[in-house]
């Protein structure tokens, strides 16, 4: 039992609880494993510092790098046209656009579901190949992956119809509404799009 002369127990208890300061610092001035903090209590009877860990996002799970913005966009355009479901559909749309894109195909604008409705017309057959010739990225920022405009040259192929060649102009920057490690989304997609001419024998 804590004591203190001239003061019952209670008070000492007290004053005691009361004077104590609890707080998290960074140890500077030792080395520490990352993530690990010091905890240090004081007061006017003692005063000591113990090592704690705290779990943190920075230290425990970084976030991975961003690829490229174009392999971001040939990627996203890959999984949105070769979807098997309705399901897998709306999860590649959901990662690729923006809510409030605007896009724009052939010259006609289109809604998310539209441009999507445009998609499930070639049917979930798992038969889809996309290739892409060729593409083109300028950074926002140089040397940074987070923003800017990306051009696609995409050769869509689906069994038992015409072989597509399309090109796609997008712009690229994160979504502040977007969750998970990568909120990169398109806010706008300029395509054209149309059958591939027979090759000439």
């Amino acid at each position: 039992m804590l004591r203190q002369v001239g003061l019952p127990p209670s008070a000492v208890m007290i004053n005691y609880i009361s004077i104590i300061l609890l707080t998290i610092e960074q140890r500077e001035s030792n080395p520490v494993r990352p993530g690990q903090l010091w905890l240090r209590c004081s007061s006017s009877l003692l005063s000591f510092s113990v090592p704690c860990f705290v779990a943190t996002a920075s230290a425990q799970n970084p976030s991975p790098p961003l690829s490229a913005l174009n392999d971001w966009a040939s990627t996203s355009v890959s999984k949105l046209l070769q979807a098997t479901s309705n399901e897998t559909l709306k999860t590649a749309s959901d990662a690729f656009f923006a809510n409030d894109v605007s896009i724009v195909l052939n010259g006609k604008v289109f809604s998310i579901p539209e441009y999507n409705a445009q998609r499930v017309g070639l049917g979930f057959n798992g038969s889809t190949t996309v290739s892409f010739p060729a593409s083109l990225e300028v950074p926002t920022v140089a040397n940074s992956s987070l923003a800017g405009e990306v051009a696609l040259f995409i050769n869509v192929q689906v069994m038992g119809t015409p072989d597509v060649f399309t090109t796609m102009n997008l712009i690229i920057r994160p979504d502040p509404f977007a969750s998970g490690p990568d909120t990169r989304r398109v806010y706008a997609l300029d395509q054209v799009a149309a059958p591939q001419m027979p090759k000439q024998t």
